[in-house]
């Protein structure tokens, strides 16, 4: 008896592992190229709040950059609904294909387990959402967060990536907290220039 319910346990822990291991692989190796982009071009090529809150120095602080290991399926509080946003980013840039924007929505009816494919030049990590709370202390808050984190642009979350049907352009929504004050959402909207990924156009969902 006891022989079978260890059999039933291993079965359901390998049904989890193998679930878990199929999301993570579904995810398109180009995803992890835009992520990169967009994080590289738009974030650590400004001033963060680590930045802001050391005034003394000039030149821009190395950045840590973490980020949560489970993707986001798009903005959880808006005024309007998904597709109305995805017809503004639509109709505002009109060159955009319509197909990439389907793609978008397609890919996010679940969400994703991350892996490790970042090749950022700066130290990153993955963390899971428990981690990142546990990071937190009720008392300090983002203090304790930047302690366990030195140097880190807060936490990102990363929705997957639609892609046109050339993959030749893309459109992904990333959310970026470094304090209760400093946070975004934004889609991005990229194509690939040269064998490179660049940005085309934005829209901000939310800003604080």
């Amino acid at each position: 008896m006891k022989s079978h319910r260890f059999n039933i346990r291993l079965f359901f822990i390998l049904m989890i592992i193998s679930y878990c291991s199929a999301n993570a692989e579904e995810i398109d190796p180009l995803e992890y190229q835009v992520y990169k982009a967009v994080i590289e071009l738009e974030y650590l090529s400004q001033p963060g709040y680590i930045d802001m809150i050391n005034k003394k120095e000039k030149q821009l602080l190395p950045k840590t950059i973490i980020i949560i290991n489970e993707t986001i399926s798009g903005p959880k509080y808006m005024d309007i609904s998904i597709e109305e946003l995805l017809k503004k980013i639509e109709v505002e840039n009109t060159s955009f294909p319509e197909y990439a924007l389907k793609s978008w929505v397609s890919e996010n009816k679940d969400q994703y387990i991350l892996n490790d494919y970042f090749k950022f030049a700066d130290k990153h990590f993955l963390i899971s959402e428990k981690q990142r709370e546990e990071a937190f202390s009720p008392t300090k808050w983002w203090d304790s967060f930047y302690k366990h984190y030195p140097n880190a642009l807060g936490y990102f979350r990363l929705s997957r990536v639609g892609f046109d049907t050339d993959k030749n352009a893309a459109i992904v929504y990333i959310e970026n907290s470094q304090d209760g004050k400093w946070g975004s959402g934004t889609f991005w909207l990229l194509k690939k220039d040269k064998g490179k990924w660049v940005r085309t156009s934005r829209l901000i969902v939310w800003l604080s």
